[in-house]
């Protein structure tokens, strides 16, 4: 499926499709994987490489790691190229992934890196590709909160979803690795899916695929239809790019994904994660006091606020279920044979968008920040940091955790903005 051909090719858009389609086979074996365990297993410790330490590492993040790694390992091996799997970035760890002369897979952890990449003019340096992959976001919802003997503590909404970005390949160093250097990202939902993903027969995508398009590296985000037929938005976008339109190639390609239109905060869902504002060892000074003061502020629906405010545990499927939706009622139709493959009643389209207009967390990790960014920017959104408001594609690897924000459109950020002006001026007061 991929030739070293074309790692070395100048068309960057066939690279970063090829990119997108190996993320979207790699998610696909961890949601397999993991959904094959019994109950009773998902509840054991097993030593995870990427979520270390081993007292606390659970069996579904080993298993799903590694059915993650085996797909991961087939790019490296037909590319000839280094895949390097972030571990932990404070101390500049990772799971690399290469090719070896024997031609067997090579799987190394390194605990610390150069601090600094070779220079681009030495051109033997060899390129990597780096990826972020979080197998379970939500793990403890699959092994148990407080489990004792004879009872596990498993009951849940049952939402957890998995993580995963790719670099281009670059000479880049860890330290000088930006969330807009991830060329593809994507979040699928962890639950097996059965069916084509349409709207009217699920509340929310199963899944998100951004894609960075053009030189100037903006996203475009699709939804992930596991089980589905390719699509109009689908096959309009493979066309543009030359790409082959078979649905055998990317029959997961579905509808673009879109944000909220709604400008009214009042009128929107705000969802807010405060869990790691409590967090003695990463969060910053200050970060437990504006959590309350924040919330109280969001509450009041008659005073700047949100209509309401949601909570899930497990970031990456609450982005899912809370922030993206379709434009189009039709545009779930299964594409025909023809040279358009879709019908002129298709143009004639309704919106469906999601009620949340906007998605707060403090302090924010890496594994859930990475691909959520690319996500929500490709369908519309804005991503910023929300004490600065800094754009978060600049935001490097280096910087670390942070708190966020996501809005549905630029009026929707300003209405968060000053509910966040206030809250911080209410901490103060305390």
């Amino acid at each position: 499926m991929f030739t070293r051909g074309l790692f070395r090719t100048r068309d960057t858009q066939a690279l970063r499709w090829k990119l997108a389609g190996v993320i979207v086979e790699a998610s696909l074996a961890v949601q397999a994987s993991i959904n094959a365990l019994s109950v009773s297993n998902r509840g054991l410790r097993a030593p995870s490489p990427l979520k270390p330490p081993p007292e606390t590492s659970a069996l579904v993040d080993a298993v799903g790691e590694e059915a993650a790694f085996q797909k991961l390992e087939i790019l490296a091996q037909q590319w000839g190229i280094q895949l390097r799997v972030l571990v932990d970035v404070s101390k500049g760890s990772y799971v690399s992934l290469g090719p070896s002369s024997d031609g067997n897979p090579s799987r190394q952890f390194v605990a610390s890196p150069p601090p600094q990449s070779q220079p681009h003019t030495q051109p033997y340096v060899q390129q990597h590709i780096w990826v972020a992959l979080d197998a379970v976001d939500g793990t403890l919802k699959l092994c148990g909160l407080g489990n004792e003997p004879g009872r596990a503590r498993m009951v849940n909404d049952g939402t957890w979803a998995i993580g995963l970005a790719m670099t281009e390949p670059t000479h880049k160093a860890m330290p000088e690795v930006c969330f807009g250097d991830f060329c593809v990202a994507l979040i699928l939902d962890g639950r097996p899916q059965s069916s084509s993903v349409h709207p009217g027969s699920t509340e929310h995508p199963a899944g998100a695929l951004a894609i960075s398009e053009g030189a100037q590296g903006g996203y475009v985000t699709y939804e992930i239809c596991p089980h589905g037929a390719l699509t109009c938005d689908g096959l309009a976008s493979l066309q543009q790019q030359g790409l082959p339109c078979t649905n055998q190639s990317y029959s997961w390609l579905g509808p673009r994904l879109h944000t909220t239109s709604s400008a009214q905060l009042n009128q929107c869902f705000v969802y807010l994660d405060t869990f790691q504002a409590f967090d003695r060892r990463t969060h910053e000074p200050g970060d437990d006091k504006l959590a309350p003061a924040l919330y109280g502020r969001l509450m009041d629906r008659h005073n700047g606020g949100a209509f309401d405010v949601l909570r899930s545990y497990g970031n990456l499927s609450g982005l899912l279920s809370t922030m993206l939706g379709w434009r189009g009622a039709n545009v779930m139709q299964t594409a025909t044979t023809s040279a358009s493959g879709c019908s002129p009643e298709d143009s004639v389209q309704s919106w469906l968008e999601p009620q949340c207009g906007a998605f707060v967390v403090l302090n924010e990790n890496l594994p859930n920040l990475i691909p959520s960014v690319p996500i929500i920017l490709g369908a519309g959104g804005n991503a910023f940091h929300l004490k600065t408001g800094t754009d978060l594609r600049g935001w490097s690897l280096q910087d670390g955790r942070c708190s966020i924000a996501y809005t549905a459109n630029a009026i929707l950020k300003l209405s968060l903005q000053k509910a966040v002006e206030l809250a911080a001026q209410d901490k103060a007061q305390t």
